[in-house]
């Protein structure tokens, strides 16, 4: 671990602990969240931060947070809608992550054919992310 990674880690953490909820927004790469973005949660939301072991089992210590997660993609949304989204993302986020942790998530958004838009188009969706992210 460098130096700085540690300081870091310890504002996100403090950020994630101040928060009521929170709000994940990305692009679905190769059918999956992106590897920063796991690499987001492999550093911040760690043993004894988001979560820990006790005899009884795992425990979520991020209880009483709530998230909201949207994504885009670039192909048709009935693709995602009926065989990525509902299991590799919602799953992932739901179970192995978020739920994992405590955080219960209130909401998932699909945004699709993302490549396909004009700018004009493009940015009214990421308006509407912002939008909806920000209630």
């Amino acid at each position: 671990m460098k130096y700085g990674e540690d300081k870091n880690r310890k504002i996100m953490q403090d950020k994630i602990t101040w928060a009521d909820q929170l709000v994940f927004i990305f692009p679905i790469w190769w059918g999956q969240v992106p590897a920063i973005m796991k690499n987001f949660f492999d550093t911040n939301f760690e043993n004894n931060f988001a979560f820990r072991y006790t005899k009884k089992g795992q425990e979520g210590l991020l209880k009483g947070k709530t998230a909201r997660v949207f994504a885009t993609c670039d192909a048709p949304g009935f693709i995602y809608k009926l065989f990525i989204f509902p299991n590799r993302i919602k799953g992932y986020f739901k179970m192995y992550l978020l739920g994992f942790c405590g955080i219960k998530t209130s909401s998932f958004h699909l945004f699709d054919s993302m490549r396909k838009r004009d700018d004009a188009s493009r940015k009214i969706t990421l308006d509407t992310i912002y939008n909806m992210g920000n209630k």
